[in-house]
């Protein structure tokens, strides 16, 4: 009766921790709202120390790291820091591989460049966007992320490092939502834009046919 009752306990903590999206998307909270708030803070608080009395210029990575980076100026606005520049870059996939959109070398040349982006997983934009900002002559270049995957880097991507990290996942398979997160291209771009708003970050656990390893390069689709 005891093993029983754990066992209910444990699925009924399983379902409060789950949302259905849509009636198709089985999501499970991997972190809450309050838990992506502080992270925000935090990492606000951490850029504020690090560039006090030096100019900043933050580089976004596709849509969800432009809903991030707004949220980020507001809590560094909120610290009094203003003078925030703010440029865009996107990507695209095409044959396989990625393409880079990003700022003419005007807007990078002899700048302190923070790329912000909300997710980095396999890493292989990141260090895409780190190796064009170096050929646009950027002065100082940093990285800064809301949730980094780790675990889902490459043989060829292991060396990279975020500087600026707000949480961290161990999860390999999975897709993101929320936050910014979108969950791939495998959805309607409707259903993507509403998975972006979700004020928490979760993992698709259902349909199954979602729980493919995902690079980063799918995840900053726009």
């Amino acid at each position: 009766m005891y093993i029983a009752s754990r066992g209910a306990f444990g699925l009924i903590r399983e379902l409060r921790s789950s949302e259905v999206f849509e009636n198709t998307f089985v999501i499970k909270k991997i972190c809450d709202e309050a838990k992506v708030i502080a992270a925000t803070k935090k990492l606000a608080r951490q850029i504020f120390d690090e560039y006090k009395g030096k100019d900043l210029k933050i580089l976004t990575i596709g849509m969800g790291g432009l809903l991030f980076s707004n949220t980020l100026i507001s809590h560094l606005k909120i610290l009094g820091r203003t003078n925030v520049g703010f440029v865009t870059g996107f990507t695209d996939k095409i044959r396989g591989e990625v393409v880079l959109d990003l700022p003419e070398q005007n807007e990078i040349a002899g700048q302190n460049i923070l790329i912000v982006d909300d997710l980095a997983s396999s890493g292989g934009t990141m260090l895409k966007v780190i190796e064009k900002c170096k050929e646009l002559n950027a002065a100082q270049i940093r990285t800064c992320v809301l949730l980094d995957a780790h675990r889902k880097r490459t043989a060829q991507t292991k060396k990279l490092r975020i500087n600026f990290v707000g949480l961290q996942s161990d999860e390999e398979k999975h897709f993101f939502v929320g936050s910014g997160l979108d969950g791939g291209e495998r959805m309607g771009e409707e259903t993507r834009n509403k998975m972006r708003l979700l004020p928490y970050i979760g993992i698709i656990i259902s349909p199954l046919d979602g729980n493919k390893d995902r690079t980063e390069e799918e995840d900053t689709k726009n």
